[in-house]
């Protein structure tokens, strides 16, 4: 249980794949006959987020719609998704522009492109 309840978002995996290995430890707990209260799940969810989601752990910990682990994923992924194409959409506005292969060019000042993942 140490390792769930102390687990926080590598900030080399997506959203995604962090809700995976939070669901697989929870599994895990459950086979072992520790199975985790709702509550205990959510808070550890709401822990694990990165500290520039301040005002989304407060809405999730204040929220009454948000009853398990499957309720908290789905906003916090949801977040995670808006938040992604919102730093696209940014780059592209500022000159830069993305193909089908997540690459992203950005126009220099001499008009020439140069490859650079978005900011």
């Amino acid at each position: 249980m140490i390792k769930f309840d102390e687990y926080s978002k590598d900030p080399k995996r997506t959203m995604n794949q962090n809700f995976r290995m939070m669901s697989n430890m929870i599994g895990k707990l459950r086979d072992a006959r520790h199975a985790l209260t709702d509550e205990q799940q959510n808070k550890t969810v709401i822990r694990s987020l990165p500290a520039s989601w301040a005002n989304m752990k407060q809405l999730l910990t204040h929220s009454e719609n948000i009853k398990n682990f499957s309720d908290v994923s789905q906003h916090v992924i949801f977040e995670a998704e808006t938040r992604d194409s919102d730093n696209t959409l940014t780059y592209i506005a500022q000159g830069g522009s993305c193909n089908a292969n997540s690459k992203c060019e950005r126009q220099n000042k001499k008009g020439e492109a140069s490859t650079s993942a978005p900011k």
